[in-house]
């Protein structure tokens, strides 16, 4: 196995004789190469025969380069500006996979050999009106983000070649607003959408039995996922007291999201392909940190608790007929499962409380989390777990440089499927250190 990967940037900027305005240029080129060769080989210990025994020599190609300029234009006063920006992104993939039934690369296995040649062009304008004062910061505009994935597969068990053409039009509004209430207090409020392309393994149509019990398919007609993130947060520091608040709120949902269609025959083998979700995965989440000393600044307090949901999505289907199986891919075609969609929400708690003397430190440490998970497909799966700790902590500073250390901790659990054990950590220690 061998990689060779090089990159480089270059960067322009200009800033013009009116005030608030300005220009920006970025390029960028990657190129990679990989080759490797690997040996596959599987028994079946009732049969006493040789499932799988096969040698494979893979070449991978990839030429990626990018274009973006950006343009600010101040249209009113010395704080209303226009931003404009326009980017051009080019990948070019090329993958040759050759699979053979003996070690000196003589035999060809064609149908699992195939030359993978994908061309992805993504073009992507953008438009914001932006607005500043000196408490707040206000953008707002519209993002579009067309792309076309271009495919073309040699498939050497019939020498035929197949062409295949995807074209995707995303829009996406722009928001990203900043209000200082002070100089070290202020909230944010951004959402922004970005856009995923699928891998080579994922859409190269190629069967790979590399693994005699799971095999993977490939999927040509890969949408790329769309991403939709957005993100609320407050912060305040105090400087005169050391204390400190930040909290938020985080949630994405995925358009198109690149997901697992697994697909069991009556023998237990996986087949597994990637496919476009039909449903909208999407999670959400908030948090809370609060810290604060107090007594002098000899006490000092700390709690962080967050909370969150997500929503993932599957397909699969259980006890199909290998046959059948084996027809749909001969086909072309492949199967999708039925949708599994699991939740699972989160809890936690962390609290911590520490005293720090030049003599003595002291610390307690509590902490607890509940999970709940599960599956619509599935009325077994429902599953609450919950954790929980304590943690304390000791430190004696002596003369002459002597210093005494211990902690405790106790750790329990509930909820899960074998035997919950509670466990108790104590740890000691007497030092000293010569200058």
């Amino acid at each position: 196995t061998h990689d060779i990967s090089a990159s480089v940037d270059a960067i322009y900027s200009h800033k013009f004789l009116k005030r608030g305005r300005s220009l920006s240029m970025n390029a960028k080129v990657d190129f990679k190469n990989s080759k490797s060769d690997g040996n596959t080989f599987a028994w079946d210990w009732l049969g006493d025969s040789a499932q799988v025994n096969q040698f494979t020599r893979s070449s991978n190609n990839s030429l990626n380069y990018s274009l973006k300029a950006s343009y600010v234009e101040p249209i009113y006063g010395t704080n209303h500006f226009l931003e404009t920006s326009l980017q051009f992104a080019h990948t070019i993939r090329d993958n040759d996979k050759r699979q053979y039934l003996d070690s000196a690369c003589t035999m060809l296995d064609s149908v699992y050999s195939n030359r993978f040649y994908n061309q992805f062009f993504s073009e992507a304008l953008e438009v914001n009106y932006r607005w500043v004062e000196q408490n707040y910061d206000l953008s707002l505009g519209l993002r579009v983000n067309p792309s076309q994935t271009l495919t073309s597969t040699t498939y050497l068990n019939t020498a035929q070649t197949k062409d295949t053409l995807i074209s995707v039009w995303n829009f996406s509004p722009n928001f990203n607003f900043k209000y200082k209430f002070g100089k070290k207090e202020f909230a944010r409020i951004i959402y922004r959408g970005s856009t995923n392309q699928p891998s080579v393994n994922q859409m190269e149509p190629v069967r790979n039995n590399s693994d005699a019990m799971n095999e993977r398919v490939g999927n040509l007609n890969l949408n790329p996922e769309f991403r939709h993130n957005l993100r609320v947060m407050y912060s305040k520091f105090n400087q005169e007291r050391f204390s400190s608040i930040m909290t938020g709120v985080q949630a994405t949902f995925t358009k198109d999201a690149l997901v697992n269609n697994s697909i069991y025959d009556q023998t237990g083998k996986l087949y597994q392909q990637t496919v476009n979700a039909q449903a909208l995965p999407w999670n959400i989440g908030a948090d809370f940190m609060y810290n604060t000393p107090f007594a002098n600044k000899m006490l000092q307090f700390n709690t962080r608790t967050a909370v969150s949901y997500n929503q993932r999505i599957g397909y699969q289907l259980h006890e199909q007929e290998a046959s059948v199986i084996e027809q749909k891919l001969n086909q072309g075609s492949f199967m999708l499962g039925d949708c599994s969609k699991t939740g699972n929400l989160n809890l936690s708690e962390n609290l911590s409380l520490r005293f720090t003397h030049e003599v003595v430190d002291v610390g307690l440490r509590a902490n607890v989390r509940y999970s709940r998970t599960q599956n619509n497909l599935n009325a077994r799966s429902l599953s609450n777990v919950v954790d929980w700790g304590v943690t304390g902590d000791l430190a004696f500073h002596l003369p002459k440089n002597w210093e005494i250390t211990a902690d405790c901790g106790y750790t329990a659990r509930y909820g899960y499927q074998l035997d919950d054990v509670d466990e108790i950590v104590l740890n000691a220690s007497v030092s000293k250190t010569w200058k």
